[in-house]
């Protein structure tokens, strides 16, 4: 695949415009945008990026979204908790027709991956988390190096 997927939009609960495209037929496999950073349409333009894309969607459905507050996403959004970015990817399966995918999260993108299971299991066949973890007592129980 060498073009660059059709950007959608679709209305979050509140209002929030939720921007993501889908590639590739099969079964869905929606890639959670981690938290720090998100731009789908740049993200597409780094060849590393897209190759990777390409791949996930091969034999699947793969669709990618930013999250609120990121990309061409709505950038000035009052509500960016857990929740609301849970119900964003909520909204983005409902936008493309999908009951039932899987979820692929990296980092902070567990959060909410493990808030939409928590929230709609039936919707969530399998659920792949990479470098996350479920709070962030991890980093605040550490020990600390000293100097």
């Amino acid at each position: 695949m060498t073009t660059q997927p059709k950007v959608r939009y679709t209305k979050s609960a509140d209002g929030t415009n939720i921007a993501y495209w889908a590639i590739g037929d099969g079964r869905p496999l929606v890639y959670i945008p981690p938290q720090a950073w998100s731009h789908i349409e740049r993200e597409w333009a780094i060849p590393e990026w897209r190759r990777r894309y390409e791949r996930l969607a091969e034999g699947r459905r793969l669709v990618r979204y930013d999250a609120r507050g990121f990309g061409l996403s709505d950038l000035n959004t009052a509500d960016v908790t857990l929740s609301a970015h849970a119900t964003d990817l909520e909204s983005v399966l409902d936008a493309l027709a999908i009951e039932q995918c899987d979820l692929f999260a990296l980092g902070d993108a567990g959060f909410t991956a493990i808030e939409f299971c928590a929230r709609a299991s039936e919707r969530v066949g399998k659920l792949v988390l990479w470098g996350s973890y479920a709070n962030r007592d991890f980093f605040n129980n550490s020990p600390k190096v000293k100097s």
